[in-house]
């Protein structure tokens, strides 16, 4: 019965990421910056530093840029591998559970876990590496894991694959360090020899990553921007600190609530997982099937020393990898409490209980579906339709790059003069100069809105629009998720 559950489980999850990807949802501008990386250069030149602050594995870009030669400049074309790495998450995981334990009840609640988070969906169908990253964890941990029916097959197995994530995946180097430790032991075990054959792929590996490093990470140019972008997701190193409780804290709503998809704003919800979390732990470790927890745990651990030492920062989208090893532990806390629960009451199981853990996140998934995040094609339908030849178009300045993007894919087609105002999102008042120039029929238009949290305390196109209407009148307006357009008689 788990089986085929499992297998039905796992297609609904591919079914709502297809609709996910099908919906058609506006790049953002995240995306938007990468794409116009991606089609700005050759694949000699994504071999050099990205511009906008961008940061991507090689491999990845050029699979990207293969696609886009391929099938032609547009969002599908940009997301499908996102999307196809997503379909080869699924097979793996579905392929590696029966490695790891034979429960078939764990197997099904690991399964909904996977299926119905609504982080999962989404990263299927987004232009960034996240997903892939997925993929690549599930890969290793399978290829370390599977019976190959000879041991020189795995290791070359092993050392091929290891050599391509280190080029695919940011996070491939935490993963192989632990799989790498994980088959030196195992080898070591079985023959008492510290110079055993694992060596060979942990060798290849060192090789592939130093030459990488030397050539893509080393002094890149991005970092000492992206440092104090990231400053929030650095570990505290003193424990005794407030500071480091807190972040602490931060980061464990971060995991159960954003990375599963519990919803951090329902603690309620994310509680129940973080303690299922602590009680898989106990109950792996009561069976003494320290296999999972090694496999499952090490990648955190490291993770958070990196972060420690402002090497990796530990937030949703970079710690996103650790997704499947999470819910793997989360799943047998459910299925050891539930069985303890039946137990304790004297009560035949109810197998439908099981699939409660992953419901609650199709619940959450199934709230804003298909999700959009910020609606910029909506947004200019509407703006298009009433756009008149002298009108005046202001873009707030997080959506030059999306607004660009779609030019080059010739969805914004209108011959308007367009004002972009520049990056002041975090200075307000340097607006002002620029918004007193202008007269006549003016739109705004805006997506991704920032929000001055000191002097102002609102968002930057409700003070765009405050600033604006001091000056004339609003003829028509609309209002979307992070994006709208407003029409003004200046």
């Amino acid at each position: 019965m788990y089986q085929k559950a499992t297998k039905i489980v796992l297609s609904l999850g591919v079914l709502l990421a297809t609709i996910q990807y099908l919906s058609g949802r506006s790049i953002w501008l995240d995306e938007a910056k990468l794409a116009l990386n991606i089609l700005d250069r050759s694949y000699i030149a994504l071999l050099s530093p990205l511009h906008s602050n961008q940061v991507a594995p090689i491999l990845f870009l050029w699979v990207e840029r293969f696609f886009i030669d391929l099938f032609g400049v547009n969002d599908y074309s940009l997301r499908l591998f996102p999307f196809l790495a997503f379909l080869g998450a699924v097979c793996l995981l579905y392929r590696l559970l029966p490695l790891l334990f034979y429960s078939r009840r764990w197997q099904f609640v690991v399964a909904t876990l996977f299926a119905f988070s609504q982080p999962v969906i989404y990263f299927a169908s987004e232009l960034k590496q996240y997903m892939v990253d997925v993929l690549v964890v599930l890969l290793l941990l399978y290829l370390v894991l599977y019976p190959f029916k000879s041991h020189k097959r795995q290791l070359f197995a092993l050392s091929i694959a290891g050599m391509l994530s280190i080029a695919l995946s940011n996070i491939a180097v935490i993963v192989l360090f632990t799989i790498g430790l994980y088959g030196w032991l195992s080898y070591y075990r079985r023959r008492a020899n510290i110079w055993n054959a694992f060596l060979i792929p942990i060798g290849c590996w060192i090789l592939a990553f130093g030459a990488y490093y030397a050539m893509f990470i080393y002094e890149h140019p991005n970092r000492a921007l992206m440092l104090p972008f990231w400053e929030f997701a650095f570990m505290p190193s003193n424990p005794f600190s407030a500071l480091f409780w807190e972040w602490s804290y931060d980061s464990y709503t971060m995991v159960f609530g954003k990375i599963i998809g519990a919803n951090p704003k329902i603690p309620l919800l994310y509680h129940g997982y973080g303690i299922a979390y602590i009680v898989g732990v106990y109950a792996f470790a009561k069976a003494k099937n320290y296999q999972i927890l090694f496999l499952t745990i090490t990648p955190i651990v490291l993770h958070l020393l990196l972060s420690m030492l402002s090497l990796y920062p530990f937030a949703r989208r970079t710690a996103f990898y650790l997704m499947p090893l999470l819910i793997m532990i989360c799943a047998k806390g459910f299925v050891f409490g539930m069985d303890s629960l039946w137990s304790l009451l004297s009560l035949k199981k109810m197998r439908w209980a099981y699939a409660l853990p992953g419901l609650a996140l199709l619940t959450i998934t199934l709230y804003t579906f298909p999700k959009e995040r910020e609606p910029f094609k909506r947004t200019y339908k509407f703006m298009h339709n009433r756009v008149q030849a002298n009108d005046i178009i202001l873009l707030n300045g997080a959506t030059d790059n999306a607004w660009e993007y779609y030019e080059r894919t010739g969805y914004v087609d209108l011959s308007n003069k367009v004002i972009k105002t520049g990056q002041h999102s975090y200075d307000f008042d340097a607006h002002k100069p620029g918004l007193d120039t202008l007269s006549g029929r003016v739109w705004l238009f805006y997506t991704h809105d920032h929000t001055d949290k000191e002097k102002y305390k609102m968002l930057e196109s409700r003070f765009m629009i405050q600033h604006l209407k001091e000056r004339g009148q609003v003829l028509d307006s609309v209002r979307d998720i992070s994006a709208g357009a407003y029409i003004f008689d200046l």
